[in-house]
C-alpha cells in the first residue's frame, strides 16, 4: 500500500512538472515580445451616410460622440420626472458621460411616450410616462447628451395579449406566461419584426 502511494505520488509530481513546462516556456516568450497594443478607438461608429430610408429629419441635432457613447440607463419613470431627469442630467454632465439610454418600449410592451404611430396596438399600449418627449429631447440637445431609445422586442406581454397568434400558447389555447406573468412573442414572425421596426422608426423620427 505504501509503495502504491509512493508510485502515485511520483506520477503526480512528474505530471505536474511536465505540464508546467509549456507554460514556463510560453511565459518566457511572452516577456520578450512587445507590449500588447490597446485599441483606443470607438467600437461603434455612425456611418458617414445613411441609406435614405433610415434617415429622418427629427429637428433634433445631437452629433454622435466622437469617442463613442458612454452613458446611463434611464427608466421612463425617471425620464418623465422633471426633478429626477434634471438630477440625472447633472450626473451625466459632471461624470464625463455623454449619453442616456431611455425606455421607449419597456419589457411589458408598454410604449412609454406618444411616438405618433398610427398602429392601433401601439396606440393601445401607450402609457405616456413621458408626457412631453419633444421637450425632453430638446433639453438633451441643449445639454449635448446623446439619446438612445431602448426598445424591448420579444418580451412583450401587451402584444401577446392583443395578438395571441403572434405568441406561444398552452394546450387550452391561452397565451403562455412565465411565473412572473410575462408573455413573449414569436421572434421568427415578420409581423413581430414589422411591429418593432414601426416603433423604432417613430422613435428615430422623434430624435432618438
Amino acid at each position: 500500500m505504501k509503495n502504491n502511494k509512493k508510485w502515485i505520488g511520483t506520477l503526480l509530481l512528474s505530471a505536474a512538472f511536465f505540464l508546467s513546462m509549456p507554460f514556463a516556456v510560453q511565459a518566457e516568450e511572452t516577456e520578450q515580445k512587445e507590449p500588447i497594443a490597446i485599441n483606443d478607438q470607438p467600437l461603434l461608429s455612425i456611418p458617414e451616410k445613411f441609406p435614405a430610408q433610415f434617415a429622418y429629419d427629427s429637428g433634433i441635432d445631437i452629433p454622435y460622440p466622437e469617442k463613442g457613447v458612454k452613458g446611463i440607463y434611464v427608466t421612463a419613470y425617471s425620464a418623465g420626472g422633471t426633478d429626477k431627469m434634471a438630477e440625472l442630467t447633472d450626473f451625466v454632465k459632471s461624470s464625463g458621460l455623454n449619453s442616456m439610454v431611455i425606455d421607449v418600449k419597456d419589457d411589458e410592451g408598454s410604449l412609454t411616450m406618444d411616438i405618433g404611430s398610427e398602429n392601433e396596438i401601439v396606440q393601445q399600449s401607450t402609457q405616456d410616462y413621458v408626457t412631453d418627449p419633444q421637450a425632453m429631447l430638446k433639453q438633451l440637445e441643449k445639454d449635448e447628451i446623446y439619446p438612445i431609445g431602448r426598445i424591448v422586442v420579444f418580451k412583450d406581454t401587451l402584444l401577446a395579449e392583443a395578438r395571441p397568434d403572434l405568441s406561444f400558447k398552452r394546450a387550452d389555447g391561452s397565451v403562455w406566461k412565465n411565473s412572473n406573468g410575462d408573455a413573449f412573442v414569436n421572434p421568427f414572425s415578420k409581423e413581430v419584426w414589422d411591429y418593432n421596426v414601426e416603433v423604432a422608426k417613430q422613435a428615430a423620427k422623434m430624435g432618438f
